[in-house]
C-alpha cells in the first residue's frame, strides 16, 4: 500500500534509529530496486545530440548512486523535453515571442510546458540543490565506469 506522506523515511533510516518494523518497512519497493552498475545505452531512435544528452544526464544520476532501471523511461522523457525546450527557445530568439500583429509565438507555450516538465523530472533525480536535500542514498555507490579510464 502506497503512503501519501511526503516525509517517508527510507528503511535504512529506521534501522539506524532503531525503530524499524519489519511489518511496516520490509515490503517497500525501495528494498527491491537495485541501482545500475553501468550507464545503459540510449534509446535506439535517439540521434547524436540526444545520445550525448542521455549520456551526460545518466552519468549525473549514476554518480549520485540512484540510477535504476525503473528510472530509464522517465529519463528518456527528460531528454526529449530538454530538446523540445531548446528548439522552442531557438525559435523564440530567431522569430521573437510575438509576430507583427501581436500574436504570441506558439513556441512560447511549448518552451514553458517543456521547462515545467524538465523541472518536475529533474526534481525527482536531484538536479537542483533543493531536490538533492531530500534524496537519501546508500553510501556504497557503484564505481563510476569512467573513472577507470581517467585513472589509467
Amino acid at each position: 500500500m502506497a503512503s501519501g506522506g511526503h516525509n517517508v523515511k527510507p528503511k535504512k533510516h529506521h534501522e539506524a534509529m532503531g525503530n524499524a518494523r519489519p511489518s511496516r518497512h520490509n515490503d517497500r519497493v525501495e528494498n527491491n530496486v537495485k541501482v545500475l552498475d553501468s550507464i545503459p545505452k540510449a534509446p535506439e531512435y535517439f540521434d547524436k545530440r540526444h545520445r550525448d544528452k542521455w549520456e551526460s544526464t545518466c552519468k549525473k544520476v549514476f554518480k549520485m548512486g540512484i540510477l535504476a532501471e525503473a528510472d530509464l523511461d522517465l529519463l528518456e522523457v527528460y531528454v526529449l523535453h530538454w530538446f523540445i525546450h531548446q528548439d522552442a527557445a531557438k525559435d523564440i530568439i530567431l522569430n521573437k515571442s510575438k509576430d507583427k500583429e501581436g500574436k504570441k509565438n506558439p513556441s512560447v507555450l511549448i518552451a514553458q510546458d517543456s521547462a515545467r516538465m524538465i523541472n518536475q523530472i529533474g526534481d525527482k533525480f536531484g538536479m537542483n540543490s533543493r531536490a538533492r536535500m531530500g534524496i537519501k542514498v546508500d553510501p556504497q555507490k557503484p564505481e563510476d565506469p569512467f573513472s577507470k579510464f581517467l585513472n589509467n
